[in-house]
Formats: C-alpha cells, structure tokens, sequence
C-alpha cells in the first residue's frame, strides 16, 4: 500500500468476524514520520481510520 491507494478494508472484531466493507483512500503510512500509522479517508463514514494489516484484511482495489 502507498499513498493514494483506493483499498477496501474488513476490519476484524477480535472474535473471527468481520466488519465491512469499508473503502477509502491512503492517506498515512508508518513512513511519513516516527509516530505515523496506517490510516485512510472512508468514503462510507467520511472519517479518517487506522488500518491494521496484522489484523484487518486489506485488498487495495487501485493503486495510486
């Protein structure tokens, strides 16, 4: 994933299910700064959210 990325993103609730689909843009990668995290513009909830690639299952639908 980079910046600019169109992704789809499951979120996992800790308990095997899924949340989702949500879809949005890269906005932030751990490389932009020391304290940065994964995280993207949702076009469904039109908020900024953290993604977890360890947990979430993340399919980029366009890259950049």
């Amino acid at each position: 994933m980079q910046h600019g990325d169109l992704v789809r993103v499951f979120y996992s609730d800790g308990q095997n299910r899924s949340q989702g689909p949500f879809h949005g843009i890269v906005c932030m990668t751990p490389d932009d700064h020391p304290d940065a995290v994964w995280q993207m513009w949702c076009i469904e909830r039109n908020t900024y959210h953290i993604l977890q690639p360890n947990k979430d299952r993340i399919e980029v639908v366009s890259e950049a």
